[in-house]
């Protein structure tokens, strides 16, 4: 399974999304503060991890999806767990695990999201173990507990919800058991949590955590927000397709539940997960979110559908080996296949197809510049800067509810102080949707363009900078 999710190391440099969670793992691997010398909305073992590796086995963005390769496959393995807990029949919970395996390949990537859900998972199997035994041990009970706080400590909302939910579930059992099962699952959350806050106030960065993770998390979602009506109007007949399957699935669990006791406890405890990882919708509810949340009831839908089916006989089983395999080697064929694509040779992205502009874009940026400070206000400053060597708290990620306490116009008028170049996206691109425009038209009404460089506008609020520019 791990391997054939590398084989999606291989894709293009094409999600900012991917760039925004290398850089924060490249700052962390150069010895940044967390929240002090980077911003990050979210809580920071995703680049702790992400910033291990890199400091271990090089900065390189192949390193990051190497890494994401090994939570993608740690996905579909404990998917595969999960199914042949109760689906008697192998054969069967390893083709629906092949073709969830081909279906998510290419929308796997290493983020918080992602590593949440491979931590929710892990809960869910652990949980559901439980019910073949009498009790858990001391030390099952703590490890339970500290990957649920592990689930906060990766996303602070979510993980909540995920972490709530095992508290919840195991409060109930209790009340049958009377093992003090939750004392312990509590406790252990409890370590990985404090734990977290101690380190933060010896590097001085608690401050910054609660400005970024829960101040600035309201006007995250009031900023970004983007809900049910938005998600329908992009994805249109699909959308609704999704929505309905979840309500499908949900349904039919609920009857399983009800007509069958043995699996009760089973179904539920699957439902509970579905419902609490699907918190990740909120406040963006996209694409990409979206598949995150769809992977419990994809495995719930997997479960219900397996009890329906017989046993599969050699011929059929044979059949449906060679069907995957031709599903295995045409989906990442499709997946992969660009035009004018090169390996770049760019700090950073070296062994990552680029496209063939970007390395001449980034040249002439950096050219431009001459060694001046710049800042690049657009979602895709991190092209630019990562290969340059450079990085700019709060401006490299200038987007809406990333920023913090702080709002953009205070972030543009800090510029003043500086002899600095502001490089604005040219008014024939679209902006990306999160980028706060107040502050890019403010820009252009209080600063001296200087010029232009590839799709950028160059402006300036020094007039000694203005002249220097000329001059060249």
């Amino acid at each position: 399974m791990w391997a054939y999710q590398a084989v999606y190391c291989l894709k293009p440099l094409q999600s900012l999304d991917e760039l925004w969670i290398f850089n924060m793992g490249l700052q962390m691997s150069a010895g940044g503060k967390p929240y002090q010398d980077f911003s990050s909305v979210v809580t920071p073992v995703s680049f702790l991890v992400s910033g291990a590796v890199l400091h271990v086995f090089g900065q390189e963005l192949l390193a990051l999806r190497i890494l994401g390769a090994l939570v993608s496959g740690g996905i579909c393995f404990v998917f595969y767990l999960i199914l042949r807990q109760n689906v008697e029949d192998r054969p069967v919970a390893i083709i629906f695990t092949a073709m969830f395996s081909i279906g998510y390949g290419r929308k796997f990537t290493y983020d918080y999201n992602w590593l949440l859900l491979l931590e929710a998972l892990v809960l869910l199997y652990l949980m559901l173990r439980r019910e073949k035994s009498v009790r858990w041990s001391s030390r099952e009970s703590l490890a339970v507990g500290i990957l649920g706080g592990t689930a906060f400590l990766t996303k602070q909302s979510t993980g909540l919800c995920v972490m709530a939910a095992v508290l919840a579930v195991c409060c109930v059992e209790d009340r049958k058991r009377n093992d003090l099962c939750f004392i312990k699952v509590l406790w252990g959350s409890i370590l990985p949590v404090g734990g977290c806050l101690l380190w933060l106030k010896s590097m001085g960065c608690l401050e910054a955590f609660w400005d970024y993770c829960f101040r600035g998390v309201v006007s995250f979602s009031r900023q970004n927000k983007r809900g049910l009506g938005e998600y329908l109007q992009a994805g249109g007949i699909f959308s609704l397709l999704e929505l309905g399957f979840v309500a499908a699935v949900t349904v039919l669990a609920f009857f399983r539940a009800y007509k069958y006791p043995a699996e009760r406890r089973r179904l539920l405890l699957m439902v509970c997960c579905g419902f609490s990882t699907s918190v990740v919708v909120y406040p963006i509810m996209d694409f990409t979110h979206t598949q995150v949340a769809l992977v419990p009831f994809l495995l719930i839908g997997a479960e219900i559908l397996a009890a329906k089916c017989r046993k599969v006989g050699a011929g059929e089983g044979v059949a449906a080996v060679l069907l995957v395999a031709a599903m295995a080697l045409g989906v990442p064929t499709l997946a992969l296949k660009a035009e004018n694509m090169c390996w770049s040779r760019l700090d950073h992205f070296r062994h990552i197809r680029v496209d063939c502009g970007l390395e001449e874009a980034v040249k002439n940026v950096a050219a431009y510049t001459d060694g001046k400070e710049s800042y690049i206000l657009d979602a895709s400053a991190a092209v630019y800067h990562i290969p340059m060597g450079i990085y700019y708290k709060d401006y490299d990620m200038f987007n809406y509810g990333n920023l913090g306490i702080e709002s953009p116009l205070e972030l543009v008028e800090a510029l003043r102080e500086r002899e600095s170049m502001i490089f604005l996206l040219k008014e024939e691109y679209a902006l990306n949707w999160q980028t706060p425009v107040e502050a890019i038209q403010y820009i252009r009404r209080h600063c001296e363009k200087l010029g232009e460089v590839e799709s950028f506008e160059v402006y300036s609020f020094s007039s000694s900078e203005i002249q220097d520019c000329n001059s060249r």
